[in-house]
């Protein structure tokens, strides 16, 4: 089972409640949350060439961003690499070195 598969069900169910929202503010309905996803998840894997099971890094600050980038990951059938924001770029160059990631996500 792919966990994204758990987002599509919520979509599914709770079409139009908020997913995701920033503060007090809804940001994304389930349904538009999906769609999002989808279409990111499509774009690894054509656009930049990713295969099931490649990494892929994140090194992404608390947001919905994050979220977002996660679940489009999982449901392209990749791997996800998640960074602490608040590494050392040291620390960045070492896990992305040796996690094998081929993409990497930021937030500045």
């Amino acid at each position: 089972m792919n966990i994204s598969h758990l987002l599509l069900g919520s979509a599914q169910e709770f079409r139009d409640l908020p997913a995701l929202a920033r503060g007090a503010s809804p940001h994304l309905s389930y349904r538009d949350l999906w769609r999002k996803v989808a279409v990111m998840s499509t774009h690894l894997r054509v656009r930049f060439g990713l295969q099931p099971g490649d990494r892929v890094a994140f090194a992404m600050t608390n947001c919905v961003e994050a979220i977002e980038v996660m679940y489009a990951i999982w449901h392209a059938g990749l791997c996800a690499v998640p960074m602490n924001a608040k590494l050392h770029a040291r620390e960045f160059a070492f896990i992305l070195e040796n996690s094998g990631a081929k993409l990497c996500f930021v937030t500045l």
